[in-house]
């Protein structure tokens, strides 16, 4: 069976995803320098002043490289750029800088998950202090985790907390073969957690800013509810949950187990192969949708990216999600505009516009990737 080649002048996301994708590994696995991070800021520049003068002069065909060495030197320091600058932490304002052995943490719920007698909560600091007249505005994440009582289930996305604790960052694995943890949450920017005793932390207001995520949470609760209603067993439950809708807070350790060991803990969680089975139902359906034209066209696309992305959101919009509705949704504007789609430009294009959205999630499993610093 042979490998098709690659046709470069048909995959150029491709092209221009190397260096970027360069430059993020680059800002990992190099020292951070502030100087370093500056100066190449400055130095992209007049390399996109050159860009643009070499675009409207038409090069000899020998000294095209020059143009294409440029712009590969671009990218690579804009990879560099948004790598260095993604940790929260190398931001004056972070909660970091102004930790004690208690602090006063007023923060905003970004994400809930049960974890069996504790809410795992993903918090987006707005002030800390010593004392509510004292608190200063700052910024950051957190990982708190509450004891579940009937207060702590009322907790909303958008909830804004008041919560006293010690704060303390994420311990490393004991054992060097062990899974990561800490650097799964440093690919997220999370590098502290706390553990709240059930006094000590209060509801301080609620909000509308995050109506559509509140929305979504509220939609998948929903949904969970359902199949917990029709999948009486635990491990129905944990099985149906995680396929389905990626829920995999309440499934056995047993079954995580048993799937582990035939190699398919994969299919536990909400992936491409969800996302595409969901843009290939569809696509299926509507192609009974009778009618010819552009504007059938359009809505096809119009329905399909509806469906795929709020599948995804549905999901809890986890990164291999992510991922795979970035590139369905590139698949189904190119199909809509009737451009012959190469699936090397469009795989590279989808990981370009991630990683320059989120450089830390080129290191996550998901890139099939393993990479420490």
């Amino acid at each position: 069976m042979s490998i098709p080649l690659i046709n470069w002048r048909e995959a150029p996301f491709l092209r221009l995803l190397l260096p970027f994708v360069a430059g993020i590994l680059s800002a990992a696995w190099l020292p951070y320098s502030a100087n370093a991070a500056m100066g190449v800021a400055v130095g992209i520049l007049p390399g996109l002043v050159v860009l643009l003068w070499l675009s409207y002069r038409r090069l000899p065909y020998s000294q095209r490289w020059i143009f294409g060495a440029i712009l590969g030197l671009a990218l690579a320091g804009l990879g560099y750029l948004l790598g260095s600058l993604s940790d929260e932490r190398r931001a004056k304002d972070h909660f970091s800088a102004q930790l004690l052995e208690q602090n006063l943490i007023s923060a905003e719920v970004l994400q809930i998950q049960p974890r069996g007698e504790r809410l795992r909560l993903q918090l987006k600091l707005k002030a800390i202090g010593t004392t509510s007249a004292g608190m200063q505005s700052t910024r950051g994440r957190l990982l708190a985790h509450l004891p579940v009582d009937a207060a702590a289930g009322k907790i909303g996305i958008g909830d804004h907390l008041l919560i006293r604790a010690a704060v303390a960052p994420v311990p490393g694995p004991k054992n060097p073969k062990a899974f990561d943890y800490r650097r799964f949450l440093h690919n997220k920017n999370i590098h502290y957690q706390c553990f709240v005793q059930e006094n000590d932390w209060r509801l301080q207001s609620r909000t509308s800013e995050r109506a559509f995520a509140r929305l979504t949470y509220a939609a998948r609760q929903y949904c969970i509810g359902v199949l917990r209603q029709h999948l009486p067993t635990a491990n129905e439950f944990g099985a149906g949950s995680a396929l389905i809708l990626g829920y995999r807070d309440e499934t056995p350790g047993e079954l995580r187990d048993a799937y582990a060991a035939t190699g398919a803990t994969h299919v536990l969680a909400v992936s491409g192969l969800h996302v595409g089975i969901v843009q290939m139902v569809i696509t299926f359906l509507l192609q009974f949708w009778g009618g010819k034209g552009r504007e059938r066209r359009v809505w096809k696309m119009g329905i399909t990216l509806l469906g795929v992305w709020g599948f995804t959101l549905l999901t809890g919009a986890p990164s291999s999600a992510l991922r795979a509705a970035t590139m369905f949704s590139f698949l189904t504007v190119g199909r809509a505009l009737r451009r012959p789609a190469n699936v090397y430009n469009t795989i590279a294009a989808a990981a370009f516009l991630c990683c320059a959205y989120s450089p830390a999630s080129f290191l996550m499993w998901g890139f099939n990737y393993r990479i420490w610093r």
